[in-house]
């Protein structure tokens, strides 16, 4: 479903509780209303319009919680073809962003997460200069990535810990190196 025919599929949905026309004509009405025109309306743009103009023409011909009900479904079936449209397709950039990620986690390289990473790495690579599909690939990565990003932070958290134990420490026993010190005199 290309972006301009996003309106479509409201209508087919609904289409047996309100006529086709009377729901393009709220469809346009609504869009006008909104500074734009019924073939480029934006995904949230459709949902906001579903929610208030559609539902409340929904209510004068079926009960409101068939209406909401309804209503729902359209809204899940254009939450769905939205995702599928707007997955990822892998790209240089894709690939690009796992090198990054490689770069950003160099100095870890005793990590199992960063040597898996350049093995994806190196065989996304490969596939991509060979024509087929690195999306999992990709996706892989990314996950490696998000992994080792975690693992960071949580080791960053342990070593302000530990600094703030060191410091509580050093606090306490501060005073009694200086206080012996200053009493022993040779």
């Amino acid at each position: 479903m290309t972006g301009g025919s996003l309106h479509r599929l409201p209508v087919q949905m609904l289409g047996d509780l309100v006529s086709p026309r009377a729901l393009e004509r709220i469809l346009q009405d609504a869009a006008q209303a909104r500074g734009t025109s019924i073939e480029q309306l934006e995904v949230q743009v459709l949902e906001d319009i579903l929610k208030r103009e559609v539902f409340k023409r929904l209510q004068l011909s079926v009960p409101a919680p068939l209406a909401k009900k309804r209503v729902s479904e359209v809204l899940n079936e254009l939450m769905k073809t939205t995702q599928e449209r707007q997955l990822p397709t892998p790209t240089i950039s894709s690939l690009l962003g796992l090198e990054d990620g490689a770069r950003r986690f160099t100095l870890y390289f005793d990590w199992p997460e960063t040597q898996r990473l350049r093995g994806v790495l190196s065989v996304a690579k490969q596939e991509e200069k060979e024509g087929r599909d690195i999306a999992a690939l990709v996706l892989e990565g990314q996950n490696l990535i998000e992994v080792m990003d975690r693992r960071l932070r949580e080791g960053l958290v342990e070593q302000a810990q530990d600094l703030a134990e060191l410091k509580a420490t050093f606090a306490r026993v501060q005073g009694m190196g200086a206080a012996r010190s200053a009493a022993w005199t040779p």
